[in-house]
This record gives C-alpha cells, structure tokens and sequence, in this order.
C-alpha cells in the first residue's frame, strides 16, 4: 500500500498551466505505481473486468485503500484538462474512469463464487507462468497463501457470503481444493521448502471448509449498488446512442442476410408484424447455423483447421495476429483442476474446454475462433504490455471489438467466398450485443424480471437455451458493460470502413496499440 507518502506536490504545479502536462504525468506514474502495487496481476491478468484487490477483505488495509483513490480522484479535478495534450488527456480518462470504477466496489458485501474463482487464479496465474522463475512463484505462492488465509479470516466475520449459483459455487469450490492439492508436485524446491508449503496448505485448507460452511445470502436487493455503478457509468459515457435504432439497423441487415437464404426453402412469409421478421431470421438460425451437433472425436481437430486457415488467409493480405507468427497450441482443459470456462490463453496454448457450446461446423467453430480464441489473445497481449496504464485499462469490451472488427475484415476479404450465412453470424453477433445493453438497461432502469429479460434474450437475441443463464449473469453483474461495449463495436466498426479499410494497420494487432491512443 502507498502510504501517506502519496503526497499533494500537484496541487502547487497545477497552478502553473504551462506545467500542465508534466503535473499531470506526475500524477499519472504515481497512481500506476500505486495501482500495481495494490490489485493482483501476473503473467496472465484475471479474465474479468474487475481487477484483483488484493487487500479486498483486509479491513484497515482496505479503509486506506478507498482514501487513497479518494486522493488521487481530488488531484484528478486539480487538472486543466483543456491544458493537456491529446495523448495525456485520454490517458486522463483512463485513469478518471478506473478510479470511479474501482470506488464503486462494494466494501461491505463478500461474493462467495467470486472469491474461489479469483482464489484459484491467483495460485494458478503464478504457477503457470513461463516467465517467473521457479524459486520467484515458491516466495508468491506463500505470500498467496497468507493473503487467502487474511481474506477467510475476514469474510468469516460478515457470517453470511452472497452465492449466485449455489450448484456452480460447489463445483468450482471443488476445483479449487483439487488445484491447491496438486500445488506441491507442481514445484520444483528442497525438501525443507516442500514441508513448509505442505504444513501451509494443510491450514489452507482447513480455512477454506470454514469458508464453505458460511451461510449463503442470496438476496439480491443487495446487489443494489450495481445499479448505482451502471448509471454512473452510462451518465459519462460521451457520445452516447440509441440503442433501439442501432437494434433495428442491425436486425435489417441480419433480415436481408436470413431472407436470402429462408426464401430458397420455405414461402413467402404473411408479413403481419415484427413477429414474422423474427421467425425468419429465428429459422436460419435454428436450422442453417446451429444445425450440427458438436463431436468431440474431431473438435480439436476441427479448431485447428479453421485456425490455421483463418491466418494464413490474413497474413496472405498482410494481416499479422499472432506474435512473431507462431500460432498457438490447442489443448482439452482437464476439468478436475482447470477452473475457467470456454476458452482460456497461457503459454502460447489455448485451453478448449470439449464442453463448449459450438455447433461443429465451419460456421460455429469459425465464430468460436474469432470470438473466444482472438478476443482471448487480445487480452493477454493487453495486459501483458510493460504500460501500466494500458494494463490496468484491461477493457473486455475492447476486446470484444476487437473480435468483430476481425470478422468484419474477413467478409471485405471474401474469405467465405461470398456465403451469406457467415454475414448472418457476424450480424448475429452485434444484434447479440446490444440485446444484451438493452436488457441490462431494463433490468437496472425498469427493474424487468429475471424471466422477463431472459424471454427478450431468446426472443430478439435468438440465443440458445443453453448459454441463457450465463448471458443473464453476465448482464446481472456487470461482468460486461454492454453499453459501453456497442459503442466500442459501433465505433470501431465504423471508423474501419470510413478509412479505406486501413484501420487494422493503425491497431497493429501483433502489438496492439492502445484503443485510448488511436484518433
């Protein structure tokens, strides 16, 4: 923590306008030094939106914490922004909303699930990590111990824990024991060392079926600062924009694409309503996307032929994603002892969770690779940048740009040689999203029921039964600002078909350059 040594040299320099820049750069190497030194990160950032605080349930610690951003959100008002150059005044923002997010956290509430999952990702972050040496992650490794053994200590004092999904909580509980039992094999050290770490997770252990034996709240009106925080977010947001018309803008070139290929098949719909235009695209949906059940025999395989087909039709017409051109490995996750879902990046390897709801055609695992492998690669090059400030200003919806912008690029290349149904999936894909930002809007502003917003996602976002429960969720907890994630979408897309097509050099997608950074 950064004592009170964090001090107001500022306020006298903001004084002086033509020191405007250097105060302010002042300003922002000492809150990414603080920002470092007080949120969980390694070699792989936690795939959340949300960073690791890691004195979350240390309540003297965590009283210092919020005085400090309340520090640093002062000095921030002190700024002449209009002085400011281009580059300093988005670094401004950046920093302006990472401490409005961060202050929005809730100081008074444990989360049972979210605490065994960013649990496991801090041991497993460490271990994994190919470019900590080994006696480096023992020193961690012991150091995370105790600040989990801290976190138990204090989350057992509130004597009730929040739990969203009770079933999902025990498995990936269990995930976690299994993940910790196998830390000791996993590290290479003497035999004095080994004792010490197994005396240590012996008392982990211990502490963590205390934890589980906590009573479980699920009432959700305390959630309620959830709603605080989104309308914060969306009061700020700049440029703001209807979601509803963007909604039908999409919905008619997803019509146009679906009608194309309903028409060859079926009659000319009775246009009466919005109902028969739903229908349509429902039906090419249901019977031309999603009408192939995945095999796992060949899964593997499959990813790996799109993959490398993807990139080599990219890098044929310049197009570089993956650092120094080595393509990734693809591997099943084991599901005893990995707690991530879908997809996750380490060590230039993709873990594929076999599980993962994809239909096994070109159309599902090509959508799978762009939207779960790319956005994936994205963010570890994201937080694996040496900018402090790029790092803490991991952005899922960024990514989730990112993924479509690449879409986007390999329908002007006609990789799919013409075939509607992948101008379906992308389309498919932005209507997604923003069903999604309205749904959140009707759940924080019109306070719409959990079935109620569920019927709209498969209504008018025409999503599968089997993912409804954790889009629900994510649109529940904020996980993803969907809002501000149309807008990166809307944004990113339209400034890549207003520059002749150019915009994907100006990212540089083998080093990405910070969105904050690009006119």
């Amino acid at each position: 923590m950064v004592k009170r040594s964090i001090t107001f040299i500022f306020l006298f320099l903001f004084s002086c306008s033509s020191n405007t820049d250097k105060s302010f750069e002042m300003l922002e190497e000492a809150f990414s030094n603080w920002y470092s030194k007080n949120h969980y990160h390694s070699i792989n950032f936690l795939n959340s939106t949300q960073p690791y605080n890691i004195h979350l349930f240390n309540k003297n610690q965590l009283n210092e914490y919020y005085a400090d951003l309340n520090r640093f959100a002062l000095e921030l008002t002190q700024i002449d922004v209009v002085k400011l150059s281009y580059e300093n005044h988005v670094k401004f923002n950046v920093i302006n909303d990472v401490i409005d997010d961060l202050s929005f956290k809730d100081k008074n509430l444990p989360y049972g699930d979210i605490f065994v999952y960013k649990t496991y990702f801090q041991l497993f972050n460490t271990l994994e990590s190919q470019e900590v040496k080994m006696h480096d992650k023992i020193d961690i490794i012991f150091e995370n111990i105790k600040e989990i053994k801290s976190n138990i200590e204090f989350i057992i004092k509130f004597k009730n824990v929040f739990i969203y999904n009770k079933l999902n909580f025990d498995k990936n509980f269990t995930i976690l024991l299994n993940y910790i039992n196998n830390i000791p094999i996993r590290v290479n050290a003497e035999p004095k060392i080994l004792d010490d770490l197994e005396a240590e997770i012996k008392t982990l252990k211990k502490d963590l079926i205390n934890f589980k034996k906590i009573k479980i709240n699920n009432d959700y009106k305390i959630l309620i600062k959830s709603f605080a925080k989104y309308n914060h977010f969306k009061s700020n947001i700049s440029n703001p924009i209807d979601l509803k018309s963007y909604y039908k803008e999409i919905q008619n070139k997803l019509f146009t694409e679906s009608y194309n290929i309903y028409i060859k098949e079926n009659d000319e719909p009775i246009w009466v309503d919005e109902k028969d235009t739903l229908d349509v695209i429902r039906w090419v949906v249901d019977n031309k996307l999603n009408n192939n059940q995945k095999n796992k025999s060949n899964l593997i395989q499959s990813y790996y032929k799109n993959l490398y087909k993807i990139d080599d039709y990219l890098a044929k017409n310049k197009i570089n994603i993956f650092k120094n051109d080595v393509l990734p490995s693809i591997l099943t996750k084991d599901n005893d002892h990995h707690l991530f879902s879908n997809v996750y990046y380490i060590n230039n390897t993709f873990y594929l969770d076999e599980n993962i709801f994809v239909y096994n055609n070109n159309y599902g695992i090509s959508k799978s690779i762009i939207n779960d492998f790319y956005k994936e690669y994205f963010t570890n090059l994201t937080t694996n940048k040496s900018d402090k400030l790029y790092q803490l200003n991991y952005d899922k919806s960024y990514q989730t740009a990112l993924s479509l912008l690449i879409q986007n690029i390999l329908l002007d290349l006609n990789y799919h040689n013409n075939d509607s149904l992948y101008n379906v999936n992308m389309y498919l894909d932005i209507l997604q999203i923003i069903t999604c930002a309205i749904n959140q809007q009707n759940l924080f502003e019109k306070n719409m029921s959990k079935n109620e917003i569920i019927e709209n996602l498969k209504k008018y976002g025409f999503f599968n039964d089997s993912i409804i429960e954790e889009k629900f969720s994510q649109i529940f907890y904020l996980s993803e600002f969907y809002v501000k994630t149309v807008l990166f979408v809307r944004n990113i897309l339209n400034k890549y078909q207003e520059s002749n097509y150019n915009f994907y050099n100006e990212l540089q997608f083998e080093n990405p350059k910070p969105y904050y950074l690009i006119k």
